[in-house]
């Protein structure tokens, strides 16, 4: 028996928790991760799963003594996937209104602003009409989505399943930019492919659309496993967890205020 089942089992002898809520946090908790979206997660060569969301996850079931399980899913299949009871949590989604109106959000883990990459020598304005007929590349599913169709609507969007087939079109003259996460436009930039190609136009974080940072994604009613795991990131920051896989993989704290 785990640390958490004793103490559960503790706590319904003594009357301090009921049996539904004892059920409440699965065991093992199945982790839905896109498995695509270097540096936050991939998978390597070899078959193995790694990456920023993979290693704060794997600390995060540590500290709460949870029995944890990765379950690789295409992002334009992530929400379908929870809802329908392939996995019990999603890592890694913006945290908006409108998901809300359709899963429960642990705190975040970590925040940025989203922003545009193309050719260093391109100029635009970045304004609905200054990007009029700038085809644009955005990862289906993504908040970055909802934005270009909404706001930038003389642009034309290409959406795909996968950054990696975005920076491909970019470098191929298929699209004039990419929108997505700074962060995660870090791993092409610092690339041999990305040298050509810089950030380009502003900081982008109305939240709106860009949300409130990036938590952990759960069935709505769910409440314990989403404490769960909120108490878990909380956990890890204050003891220098984080701060460590952070170090791994990013130059500055990525949580943010």
């Amino acid at each position: 028996m785990s640390i958490r089942s004793a103490v559960v089992a503790a706590a319904l002898v003594f009357g301090m928790i009921t049996p539904a809520t004892a059920q409440d946090v699965p065991d093992p908790v199945r982790i839905g991760i896109e498995g695509a979206y270097p540096p936050f997660n991939f998978v390597d060569s070899a078959g193995n799963l790694g990456g920023f969301d993979y290693d704060i996850m794997s600390a995060i079931c540590e500290a709460q003594d949870l029995s944890c399980e990765f379950v690789v899913q295409a992002w334009d299949g992530i929400m379908p996937g929870l809802l329908s009871g392939k996995y019990d949590l999603i890592i890694g989604m913006g945290i908006t209104e409108e998901r809300k109106k359709t899963v429960d959000f642990t705190g975040k883990y970590w925040t940025t602003a989203s922003r545009f990459v193309g050719a260093k020598d391109a100029e635009y304005e970045y304004t609905p009409d200054g990007l009029d007929g700038v085809s644009i590349g955005i990862q289906r599913g993504a908040f970055q989505e909802n934005y270009v169709n909404e706001v930038l609507v003389n642009s034309i969007p290409k959406v795909y399943g996968t950054l990696d087939e975005a920076y491909l079109d970019l470098q191929a003259g298929r699209v004039d930019l990419v929108f997505a996460s700074g962060i995660t436009h870090l791993t092409f930039l610092d690339s041999d492919e990305g040298a050509s190609y810089a950030f380009k136009g502003p900081d982008y974080s109305d939240p709106a659309y860009f949300g409130d940072g990036v938590g952990m994604a759960v069935r709505q009613g769910e409440e314990a496993l989403r404490d769960t795991i909120s108490e878990g990131i909380l956990e890890i920051r204050s003891n220098g967890q984080y701060a460590e896989i952070n170090e791994t993989y990013f130059p500055f704290d990525i949580y943010g205020d």
